[in-house]
């Protein structure tokens, strides 16, 4: 679902235009599982945690499994310590990180909400690797209410 029809559609795919409120009421019932991944940026500016909360309570009401997919920044860089998103941050994320950590993800190594990183000091992880882990938890759900971190 989306706000706008995209440029480029891929074959197989279904496309809901509108706002989340109104596609929500279309698509989730009869649905298995939904994935919400919004950005308050836009119309969303600011009502990001209300319209988390309505998927969810549509998803719930279905009988659907609901995973929101949220930022790096809610994470925490260790146990006991502030999320990222508290710390020093650039000015121009500051707002959408805010907003997006006010809602409470596994490739193949799973955190709780304290970051996994490597070696190397960086915590990654590709987008076919994190949709695995998305499909992961759909379909062999191991998290319940939970804040979860997936990397590398």
């Amino acid at each position: 679902m989306g706000r706008s029809q995209p440029k480029e559609s891929v074959e197989g795919v279904r496309y809901e235009v509108g706002s989340a409120e109104e596609v929500a009421g279309r698509v989730i019932p009869g649905t298995d599982a939904v994935v919400a991944a919004l950005s308050p940026r836009g119309d969303m500016a600011g009502r990001l945690v209300e319209v988390y909360a309505e998927l969810a309570r549509v998803c719930a009401e279905a009988g659907a499994r609901y995973l929101q997919v949220g930022g790096f920044s809610s994470l925490r860089p260790a146990a006991g310590e502030p999320r990222f998103v508290e710390g020093e941050l650039a000015e121009q994320h500051r707002a959408e990180a805010m907003e997006g950590a006010r809602r409470a993800h596994r490739a193949h190594r799973v955190s709780g909400e304290v970051a996994l990183f490597d070696a190397e000091g960086g915590s990654n992880i590709s987008g076919a690797d994190f949709a695995d882990a998305v499909v992961d938890e759909i379909e062999r759900p191991a998290h319940h209410r939970e804040h979860i971190g997936v990397a590398y």
